[in-house]
């Protein structure tokens, strides 16, 4: 669900590394009362700041375990895109400013792999697999809504 409030604050909580790098959950804060976990590429996260309106995703997932947490994201403009992300989340960066759509489908089956992981569901060794499940189903639903 998307949703906007002023950032009440922000703190460093964990890090957990993948075969894909180092990854920082931080807490966040925000002044209607949501809070929750944002997982980011650095330690010194920028997408919330405290003190600032921010628009952001709040998702409540459930860990293998059992544990409800609330995953907190930016917020996503519909069909737009942009590169070089300078280091808050997980995004494409480089030289190019051409939507790719393969590419998001597979940075987005790696990031909710990632969290599975980090909260418990699956092991480390788990993680490609659950990625490749995640794009085929991907590719599955979308073939769905298709003009034929």
């Amino acid at each position: 669900m998307q949703k906007e409030s002023k950032v009440l604050g922000t703190s460093f909580n964990r890090e957990f590394t993948t075969v894909h790098g180092t990854y920082y959950v931080h807490d966040v804060k925000f002044e209607n009362g949501d809070e929750g976990e944002y997982t980011s590429i650095s330690k010194d996260q920028n997408k919330f700041v405290e003190g600032e309106v921010a628009r952001y995703e709040h998702e409540q997932r459930q860990s293998k375990k059992g544990d409800k947490f609330i995953k907190i994201s930016p917020a996503k403009d519909e069909g737009s895109f942009t590169p070089g992300n300078k280091g808050g989340g997980s995004s494409f960066s480089g030289g190019s400013s051409k939507f790719d759509g393969t590419g998001a489908m597979v940075g987005n089956a790696i990031s909710n792999a990632i969290l599975l992981v980090c909260h418990g569901i699956i092991e480390m060794g788990q993680m490609e697999e659950a990625a490749k499940g995640i794009c085929e189903t991907s590719m599955k639903l979308k073939s769905l809504f298709e003009p034929k």
